[in-house]
């Protein structure tokens, strides 16, 4: 009763309740890349972010490291990103998740050549736990020999988008 915070709430038998519970919402982000990003071919590329489809804690931001998705506190994080290559070059291409610029989570998805009238899109998922607030994440992408991310006009499905949150 009178506003009390309970950490976790285990109920054996009958019990009522009288009130409301309420939730905090964890700290998410969902983005998008609303024009084309040029790429240097036959380098890694942290994929830029210039439009917030919504952020809650301040997880990204679209003026200071665009590339960014800054964790707000400690805890577990997922991450899921997608990008869609031009269609141009037969070359292999990949996508993974990096954190604090030094290492990888998840997995990295790839493919070799569709030949050069074919969009190629991947998605790379990733799971971080965050020792503390302040860790970062970015989306890293890899073409052998193409010149860009599709943008698809902006909003469209080929936009380069993602989304982070913080599930526990």
């Amino acid at each position: 009763t009178g506003g009390s915070t309970v950490a976790a709430l285990q109920v054996s038998s009958n019990s009522t309740f009288a009130g409301y519970v309420a939730f905090t919402a964890q700290p998410c982000c969902a983005v998008l890349h609303a024009s084309s990003q040029t790429l240097s071919t036959g380098a890694e590329v942290k994929v830029t972010f210039d439009t917030e489809v919504f952020d809650l804690g301040g997880v990204h931001s679209t003026a200071s490291n665009p590339t960014r998705f800054t964790l707000p506190s400690s805890g577990i994080y997922e991450m899921t990103g997608s990008v869609v290559f031009d269609a141009s070059g037969t070359g292999r291409r990949y996508l993974y998740w990096l954190v604090n610029n030094s290492s990888a989570v998840g997995t990295v998805v790839e493919t070799d050549a569709h030949g050069s009238t074919s969009f190629v899109g991947l998605t790379a998922r990733g799971w971080y736990q965050a020792a503390s607030s302040g860790d970062y994440v970015e989306l890293v992408a890899f073409t052998k020999d193409i010149a860009a991310l599709n943008n698809g006009g902006g909003t469209g499905l080929a936009a380069s988008r993602a989304l982070v949150r913080r599930i526990a």
